[in-house]
């Protein structure tokens, strides 16, 4: 029932989140050719403040996470 509204965009989102895997697996390679182990992450205050601002509205909402 939740964002009902991307349903028809899942090939769109799909390539979206492989692109972003892609990604990952890059900056995984490249901590470890670094030596730099990966690890937990440091909570940003700056991102900590983007999920504070998001919007209400399953639309808006869909976005926002999509941006944060």
């Amino acid at each position: 029932e939740k964002y009902r509204e991307l349903f028809g965009r899942v090939g769109e989102l799909n390539a979206i989140a492989i692109e972003e895997l892609q990604h990952f697996q890059l900056v995984l390679a490249l901590l470890e050719r670094r030596g730099i182990p990966f690890g937990q992450p440091v909570r940003s205050p700056w991102i900590t403040g983007l999920m504070r601002a998001i919007r209400t509205g399953t639309r808006q909402q869909a976005i926002d996470h999509l941006l944060c």
